[in-house]
């Protein structure tokens, strides 16, 4: 794998993991652009359009993380083999296995603590996340399961089976499958094709400024066309021209001699499984004692994820210190390795 483009995904890890939470903050507004009131004068277009605006943006973290995940699961596979798979499975049972049992467990406990839910039958917790960012690793370890189809499929089918997956994607014919997200298949296989080729994006500038055209123009096509009919369509080419780009960004700067800090690199994972336990509400309540206006909304929603994130990084090093043993048991990762 390019050494280069391995460092490019740790860049992404930890800003992603802020996008992520930017979407947990507060729900995207659901009226329709077009029936919004733009004459307003209490604030709340800039809230709408502060909501609306980054959480486009931030749609793009999780898909990132698929192909990421499908791209390093095939990275330097010579031979698609049992003992390959085999390896790999054996792996994915400590990095995602035990920490989506662990988390799930201990979100159940929280939401009954704070009397927000109950399961019934036990079993949900799994099925149907207690911790509900996790439906990500519920989807990835499906994905991982099915790898050697999707490996077969990957490598066999070429450029016809990633037009045909696409097209699936785009014209939104397939949002679900039985047991995980179309748009999470969608990515991982991206990602496991790319890796399987070798492809390091490393574009010449001409083809990346474009690719960067036509994401500013998709970012602002979905941003308009919202609560369109047509908007689901706009948006899934937005996402795979998007994620391509971040990818592209991300290596620029690393060529650009941007590092990467460990510590926010390995720290992004347990941030991400985390910050629905308490961090984003404690996050906001900070901002309690202001009026409740749509500008303090504003200020809340621009200031309180970099605070959840904060929070749970200091969670983090402080455990790290006492018992790093643990840490890496809930996390299933070493120190800063993620």
């Amino acid at each position: 794998m390019d050494n280069t483009l391995s460092k490019a995904f740790d860049l992404l890890r930890f800003p992603l993991a802020i996008m992520v939470i930017f979407l947990h903050i507060d729900p995207t507004p659901q009226v329709a652009t077009l029936r919004f009131d733009w004459t307003a004068t209490d604030g709340m277009p800039l809230y709408y359009m502060c909501v609306l605006t980054v959480d486009t943006l931030a749609l793009i973290a999780v898909p990132c993380f698929f192909f990421i995940s499908g791209y390093l699961f095939f990275v330097n596979a010579e031979t698609l083999n049992r003992s390959y798979y085999l390896h790999k499975l054996r792996r994915r049972v400590h990095t995602l296995l035990i920490p989506y049992i662990i988390w799930n467990i201990l979100a159940a406990a929280y939401l009954w603590l704070t009397q927000d839910i109950y399961y019934s039958p036990l079993w949900l917790v799994f099925t149907l996340p207690a911790n509900f960012p996790l439906w990500f690793l519920r989807d990835l370890i499906v994905l991982i399961i099915a790898s050697p189809l999707i490996g077969s499929l990957a490598s066999r089918t070429g450029r016809v089976g990633f037009i045909i997956l696409s097209f699936f994607l785009l014209s939104n014919l397939v949002p679900t499958l039985v047991v995980c997200r179309f748009l999470s298949f969608y990515f991982f296989y991206l990602g496991a094709f790319c890796s399987l080729r070798n492809y390091c994006f490393d574009f010449p500038s001409c083809r990346r400024n474009s690719l960067y055209v036509w994401a500013v123009i998709l970012f602002l096509g979905s941003i308009l066309s919202f609560g369109t009919s047509y908007a689901p369509h706009i948006t899934a080419l937005y996402l795979v021209v998007g994620v391509i780009s971040v990818v592209l960004i991300a290596r620029y700067f690393v060529q650009c001699g941007v590092r990467v800090i460990p510590l926010l690199s390995s720290a992004s994972f347990f941030i991400y499984v985390t910050h629905k336990l308490g961090m984003t509400f404690v996050a906001k309540q900070l901002f309690s004692w202001l009026p409740q206006t749509a500008y303090t909304q504003t200020i809340r929603f621009l200031t309180a994820p970099f605070i959840t994130a904060g929070l749970c990084l200091l969670i983090y090093m402080v455990w790290d210190r006492i018992s790093p043993q643990t840490l890496s048991l809930f996390t299933g990762r070493k120190k800063h390795q993620l």
